[in-house]
């Protein structure tokens, strides 16, 4: 999946706000093998002692969802 410089800047401001320490994209997406009903699979590591609630984690998955490109789903695994 592509991820273009204003997406980009997008993404970094989401992991500021919700305090990422390390974001990473696995899966289909990653390697560049998704298909029109692939999801995005996103491993989240937190600064410790900073992770967000719940409410705010679903408030982090809505501002990625509209930020990536033709996204139909994200998964968010905390590490």
């Amino acid at each position: 999946m592509h991820i273009g410089p204003a997406q980009q800047s997008h993404i970094a401001d989401i992991c500021r706000r919700y305090h990422v320490r390390r974001l990473q994209m696995f899966g289909s997406a990653a390697v560049d093998q998704e298909g029109p009903d692939s999801d995005i699979d996103l491993l989240v590591e937190f600064i410790p002692g900073e992770a967000p609630s719940g409410f705010a984690l679903v408030d982090s998955r809505t501002n990625c969802l509209k930020r990536l490109p033709a996204a139909r789903s994200i998964w968010l695994f905390h590490r």
